[in-house]
C-alpha cells in the first residue's frame, strides 16, 4: 500500500517544520517570493478542525503529526476494527476458534494502520510476517486460513482508510486555498 503520506503531498507541506518550537520570521524580517504565510501549530490544528467527523479529524491529526497522539491513533484503530467486525457479520462469518473476532479486528486495524504511516513496514513483511506483527500467532489463524477467511476485510479497511485520506487531503487543500493565503 506504501505510505499515505507520500501518495498526497498537502500532509508533506502542513508537517513541514513541525517542531516544538518552529522558527517564527515576520516579513520585515524575511523577503520572500512565496504568497504563504508560514504554517504554524495553529494552522495545523485549524485544518485539523474543519474536517467533518471524528474519524477525520483524528486521522488528519494522527498524519499531520507524525502519530504522535494515542487518542487519535485509538480513534482511528477502533474505528477500522468497527468496519471489519460490520463486514465480517454482514457476511455472516463465524468467530474464529482461537481469537475473538472483535480482538482479531483490532489487531488487523493496528497492522494496517502502522503498515499506512510507515511504508518501511511494507518492504520488510511478508503476509505470514504481516500477522505476526498485527501479534495474529499460527495457532490462532493459519496464513491460508487467514487469507481465505479474512483477508478481505483487511483489504476492506485499507480502502477505507485511502479513502478517507483522500477526502482528507481534498479538505486540507481547501483550506490552504482559502485561509493560509496572505
Amino acid at each position: 500500500m506504501g505510505s499515505i503520506t507520500t501518495q498526497f503531498p498537502i500532509f508533506e507541506w502542513f508537517k513541514q517544520d513541525l517542531t516544538v518550537k518552529s522558527p517564527s520570521y515576520d516579513a520585515a524580517n524575511v523577503r520572500g517570493t512565496s504568497l504563504e504565510k508560514p504554517i504554524d501549530v495553529q494552522d495545523r490544528l485549524g485544518v485539523v478542525g474543519v474536517m467533518d467527523s471524528l474519524f477525520s479529524k483524528s486521522l488528519a491529526s494522527l498524519i499531520i503529526f507524525d502519530g504522535n497522539s494515542e487518542a487519535d491513533y485509538i480513534c482511528v484503530r477502533e474505528h477500522l476494527a468497527n468496519l471489519f467486525v460490520e463486514g465480517a457479520l454482514k457476511d455472516k462469518k463465524k468467530e474464529p476458534q482461537k481469537i475473538a473476532m472483535y480482538h482479531l479486528a483490532w489487531l488487523v486495524s493496528r497492522m494496517v494502520l502502522d503498515f499506512a504511516i510507515d511504508p518501511e513496514l511494507e518492504k520488510n513483511f511478508t503476509e505470514r510476517g504481516r500477522l505476526y506483527y498485527a501479534g495474529i500467532s499460527s495457532n490462532q489463524i493459519g496464513s491460508d486460513a487467514y487469507r481465505v477467511t479474512w483477508k478481505k476485510y483487511e483489504k476492506l479497511i485499507e480502502r477505507t482508510l485511502i479513502n478517507e485520506v483522500a477526502e482528507i487531503s481534498k479538505i486540507m487543500s481547501r483550506y490552504k486555498k482559502s485561509t493560509l493565503r496572505a
